[in-house]
């Protein structure tokens, strides 16, 4: 009476390919709200979205650029950690 789905079948598929833009809009609404609650109050705060926001608006591309870089290392650490424990708790 039910449909079943083959494992990883077509859902799975089909959530991949949404997940590209998903990181993209994610990527700009952290960098929208730090800006707007107040992730840059000089002599206080700095988080790195808004000092490579900062740095590209002063015109040091290449500071910023190594802060993105920096940016897209830690990110992709942390969902190759968060990867690995998913894929370690499926094994069990």
């Amino acid at each position: 009476m039910g449909t079943t789905l083959p494992p990883g079948g077509a859902v799975g598929g089909e959530a991949a390919r949404e997940i590209l833009p998903a990181a993209v809009q994610l990527n700009a609404c952290v960098v929208g709200a730090s800006m707007m609650v107040g992730g840059n109050i000089k002599g206080q705060t700095r988080v790195l979205t808004t000092a490579i926001v900062l740095e590209t608006s002063k015109g040091e591309f290449g500071t910023a650029l190594a802060l993105s870089a920096l940016l897209l290392v830690i990110t992709y650490l942390i969902n190759l950690a968060l990867t690995w424990i998913q894929q370690k708790g499926r094994k069990r």
